[in-house]
């Protein structure tokens, strides 16, 4: 008997543009289809981050809300998990606009990376704190975004801490 095996698909990336692969959506259609076509493939778990059709990355509300009503208008048995990384510079409370939609699942990056260049996505223990505690407040589980040893070590103190609940998903 196989194990059970979670897959989650991330379909677009917040620093990925079409002139990198030209299968990164960007419109509605193109999310729907890249869902759909992950779906398909065995993902029970879409993770989104959004776009304008430009290619524009956003955390906004709004956009993620049309875009998860037409990923779920085709794919009906899929977890969506929206980013909270959003892009380079946004404040906390942008990167948090899609958790106002409640979905089942979001994304709770446990550390600070370098993407190259100058460019740092920041993540303080503070913002993960606010992160983590706003999660609880509205029912969200957080799949805990761990790229070295030091996040899986925040990860566990702020679970001591109370600000991560059980079970951790990472």
């Amino acid at each position: 008997m196989m194990e059970k095996l979670i897959i989650t698909a991330a379909i677009s990336g917040a620093e990925v543009l079409k002139e990198h692969n030209p299968a990164v959506p960007y419109t509605k259609e193109e999310f729907v289809r890249e869902a759909k076509s992950a779906y398909d493939a065995g993902a029970s778990i879409i993770h989104l981050h959004v776009r304008w059709d430009d290619g524009t990355p956003t955390q906004d509300k709004g956009r993620f809300e049309e875009i998860i009503n037409a990923i779920k208008e085709e794919v009906h048995d899929v977890i969506i998990q929206p980013s909270t990384g959003g892009a380079v510079g946004m404040t906390d409370d942008e990167r948090l606009q899609p958790t106002e939609l409640r979905p089942e699942m979001a994304t709770l990056d446990c550390g600070t990376l370098n993407f190259g260049g100058d460019e740092v996505f920041t993540n303080t223990e503070n913002t993960i704190k606010y992160f983590g505690k706003r999660m609880i407040e509205l029912g969200i589980k957080p799949e805990l975004e761990v790229f070295d040893k030091s996040m899986i070590d925040m990860a566990l103190r702020l679970h001591k801490k109370g600000f991560i609940q059980d079970p951790m998903h990472l």
